[in-house]
């Protein structure tokens, strides 16, 4: 079996992502079902004021690193965009006007009392940045490699927002995701306890002293 990485990230996972934005928000961590439950309850208040909840996902306006011609991530700029918006970073422009607040759409900005953005909406809006480039550059890394079936894994593959766009995004091309029950994708220690379990069945056995490879390979990876 060939391997091709056709992207990766530049600065910080998604995952990585989710748990520090969850920290700016003071929300609990591990980030992502925080960021989640979050993004939940401001979808949830709009349903009972009959409002789409498209709105909360685009209460705050922030931004999306495309990487033109490229299929890498980067989340620093979210995160960093993220930061100056709850640590209220106005600086004021030459009309007087907030630089804060036009980073806003008109319901941030009303959410936005004081200078206090709403932490749900900055949840959802947040939460709805990730997806949106995951989701939209995993579709044209399938369409144009002609892919049969994307596999969704690891911890943010627990997402319910990001597995919904991933299937709408990939239906259009009648392409199948698959990814594992939501309860097996919640640490990667149960990934490596599952490793570990195969090397036991084989008699293999290590001491406590045994060190990690952060930058190990796999030798079976072909190059673009």
């Amino acid at each position: 079996m060939d391997i091709m990485n056709l992207g990766c990230t530049r600065d910080d996972a998604a995952g990585e992502a989710f748990d520090k934005v969850a920290r700016i928000l003071g929300l609990d961590y591990p980030g992502g079902p925080a960021i989640q439950k979050a993004a939940h309850q401001a979808e949830e208040a709009l349903r009972c004021q009959n409002k789409p909840v498209t709105l909360a996902r685009a209460a705050y306006r922030l931004p999306r690193a495309w990487l033109r011609g490229t299929y890498d991530f980067s989340f620093s700029g979210l995160k960093t965009a993220m930061l100056h918006l709850v640590e209220g970073a106005t600086e004021q422009s030459s009309c007087g006007e907030s630089k804060q607040i036009s980073q806003y759409t008109r319901m941030g900005a009303q959410a936005a009392q004081g200078g206090r953005p709403d932490v749900a909406l900055l949840a959802a809006s947040f939460q709805e940045a990730i997806v949106d480039v995951l989701a939209v550059k995993t579709r044209q890394a399938a369409e144009e490699y002609r892919v049969k079936q994307v596999v969704l894994a690891g911890g943010v593959a627990a997402n319910v927002r990001l597995r919904t766009r991933l299937e709408q995004e990939l239906a259009a091309l009648g392409i199948c995701l698959n990814c594992p029950p939501i309860e097996f994708c919640t640490d990667n220690a149960a990934m490596i306890a599952s490793a570990g379990f195969f090397h036991l069945c084989r008699g293999e056995r290590h001491e406590l002293d045994l060190d990690v490879q952060p930058g190990l390979s796999l030798p079976f990876i072909v190059k673009r």
